[in-house]
């Protein structure tokens, strides 16, 4: 029961985002390896999967056990066998990922995020070489749904500290009125 009003706040407040739209924007190829950082219940996932295709691979990473047990089961029941499911925290350990990425989305994770710094090296090592990294988050301005205004990260403020730690910013991509998107390739 307690999963069913995870998933309804979730599933309200991102109302105006339609991530098929922002990845269908970004032309990635079927056969991509693709690590969602900080899946959550999989609003993200789900499509990646779909556009990866059967010789694609979702990695969809979460560090809290009702999302994890409740994406475990939801991909199950959508019967997506290229998508695994991993455990582990976002700010520290190893990230038990097998195979270097195309892509890393970390969509609606870095407001919740103590060193951003660190998750952005950790999404970067992820990366093969030719990789890109989706940052999409919140404007840093007051709106009805998402975390409290001193919790989120400007576009300028993300795009320094991703060049800090070694990602180039490429382009901004559409997603939503309340939010931003944030194209990097690695260096």
């Amino acid at each position: 029961m307690r999963l069913k009003s995870i998933s309804s706040v979730f599933y309200v407040s991102p109302q105006s985002i339609s991530p098929e739209k922002t990845l269908e924007a970004m032309e990635i190829p079927t056969g991509s390896k693709v690590v969602d950082f900080g899946a959550g219940i999989g609003f993200w996932t789900i499509p990646l999967a779909k556009i990866v295709g059967r010789n694609g691979k979702v990695y969809a990473l979460s560090a809290n056990d009702d999302f994890f047990n409740f994406l475990e089961k939801k991909i199950s029941y959508l019967g997506l066998n290229n998508v695994e499911v991993v455990r582990f925290s976002l700010e520290e350990g190893n990230i038990p990922v097998k195979e270097k990425a195309d892509l890393v989305v970390l969509a609606n994770v870095l407001h919740v995020i103590r060193n951003r710094e660190e998750a952005l090296k950790r999404a970067k090592k992820l990366l093969n070489k030719n990789g890109r990294v989706l940052v999409v988050d919140y404007l840093r301005i007051r709106t009805l749904f998402g975390p409290p205004i001193e919790y989120r990260m400007s576009e300028e403020e993300v795009i320094i500290l991703a060049e800090k730690v070694g990602l180039r910013f490429k382009c901004t991509v559409d997603v939503a009125k309340n939010h931003y998107g944030l194209i990097f390739e690695n260096q």
